[in-house]
């Protein structure tokens, strides 16, 4: 018991004991976030995410089911392949310790994903395959199958956002960290600032968006303004509304309920988890921006790079699969207006490409020729020759 008490994820945290999880030994070790009461226990909607269930119907709608479901199994996660007899020992163990479904109590409410297929649900699938294909031990790539997730899962909330408001994809300004304050720092500051508002900007375009409908455009005439709107607004949002005096304040009312709801809750997703994925941080500056880890950048390659990749096609797959801006091939619309110097992203890039090669990820074969390389696909590639 206190080995497995030990092995548990955040567990020098302060949180509740039914919100900390055990490692993934198997399939025993993979449960939801609960809340505990004193006569029932059931599932908690409280946090975005946690119990993993909008994670499991993104990859069930990816396309590629069949073959991350062979990876799992093979990696010892899910039923099948259940790895090394000691894994399978503490597997074992965690499922003695558990009650059977049937002592669970309330399942809760169902998950809800509006989506039936997204380009995004497939690069998903597709970056965990890359990932679980990579020829290292299966728990050391637990923690970047976490990473990957957590970084499409944060894709997923801002690009819906961008969808509501009719914009282009969010992109990344991503500072790799100077001594010295440089502007690609100012600009990647502005793009986390931009990208942390753009849900908030969503719900008020969402809103809004009534006022253009006939019906809300016509309700003025009505003998009972206010009424009908609130009918309008009980239908289209769910609201019954308050004691407001004309349809403006109660949509008014409505937009400042949300907000102030959005901000307690889903408005924090974007700074919580691109801080926990390691890619944003205050370091070197009193302001976050997006300055990824060296954790991310090795997450980042793993899932990415299938054996070797030249540099500035590297740069160019980030920028086209997660909208990351390093180099100046990428900055090259900033320049363009005048928002960016040339000189600075290119320099930002040598950065990266000194941080890849002290960890091992880059390797430089002249003055012109620099490749990123996937240390565990060389050795898988060395093992099969």
């Amino acid at each position: 018991m206190q080995f497995l008490q030990a092995s548990s994820i955040e567990g020098d945290s302060n949180k509740r004991w039914s919100s900390k999880f055990v490692f993934p030994y198997g399939p025993n070790s993979l449960y939801e976030d609960l809340r505990v009461a004193k006569t029932e226990v059931s599932n908690d909607r409280r946090f975005f995410a946690r119990t993993g269930e909008l994670l499991y119907l993104m990859i069930c709608r990816s396309g590629k089911t069949q073959e991350v479901w062979s990876l799992l199994s093979k990696m010892g996660l899910i039923d099948g392949a259940m790895g090394s007899p000691s894994t399978r020992k503490w597997n074992h163990l965690v499922g003695l310790l558990q009650p059977g479904m049937e002592q669970l109590g309330k399942a809760g409410s169902s998950p809800y994903l509006p989506y039936a297929s997204l380009v995004d649900f497939e690069k998903l699938a597709q970056d965990w395959v890359n990932l679980a294909d990579c020829n290292m031990p299966s728990y050391d790539a637990v923690p970047h199958l976490v990473t990957i997730t957590g970084l499409h899962m944060l894709l997923y909330f801002l690009r819906r956002s961008c969808d509501v408001l009719d914009c282009s994809q969010p992109t990344f300004v991503l500072e790799i960290v100077s001594p010295k304050k440089t502007s690609v720092r100012e600009l990647a500051t502005d793009s986390y600032i931009e990208n942390d508002g753009l849900s908030e900007k969503a719900i008020r375009h969402h809103i809004n968006q009534i006022t253009h409908s006939p019906e809300w455009l016509s309700c003025a005439q009505d003998g009972d303004p206010v009424g009908t709107a609130k009918v309008i607004l009980e239908k289209q949002f769910g609201w019954g509304g308050d004691e407001s005096s004309t349809p403006e304040d109660l949509l008014e009312s409505l937009t400042s309920k949300t907000l102030g709801r959005h901000r307690q809750h889903i408005r924090k997703f974007h700074n919580t988890w691109s801080r926990e994925i390691g890619l944003a941080s205050s370091r070197a500056s009193r302001r976050t921006r997006y300055a990824p880890t060296d954790a991310l950048l090795k997450t980042l390659v793993f899932s990415s790079v299938q054996t070797r990749m030249e540099f500035q096609e590297f740069l160019q797959v980030l920028y086209e699969k997660y909208g990351f801006i390093i180099g100046d091939r990428q900055a090259a619309s900033l320049i363009a207006g005048g928002a960016a110097d040339q000189e600075a992203f290119g320099q930002n890039a040598v950065r990266l490409e000194e941080r890849l090669a002290r960890l091992g990820l880059l390797k430089r074969l002249s003055d012109a020729c620099a490749y990123v390389q996937n240390p565990y696909a060389l050795e898988q590639n060395r093992a099969s020759n």
